[in-house]
């Protein structure tokens, strides 16, 4: 899958794993935005197809270098 490939490459990259938990008031796009990565970027991340369901206390997996 394309999280996978994601997932592989960014660990081999020396990435390093952030887990986001959602803050009430915050958005798919607020969160992509503080972590310096595209909207969809982060819903491939955390397999994400319906933005509007994130909800305070959600884990999201982010990557960074």
């Amino acid at each position: 899958t394309a999280r996978a490939a994601d997932s592989l490459m960014k660990q081999q990259t020396g990435a390093k794993i952030v887990i986001h938990i959602v803050k009430p008031g915050e958005d798919i796009k607020t969160i992509a935005k503080q972590y310096n990565v595209s909207v969809e970027r982060l819903c491939t991340w955390n397999s994400i197809s319906d933005t509007t369901k994130l909800k305070p206390k959600d884990e999201l997996m982010i990557f960074e270098k």
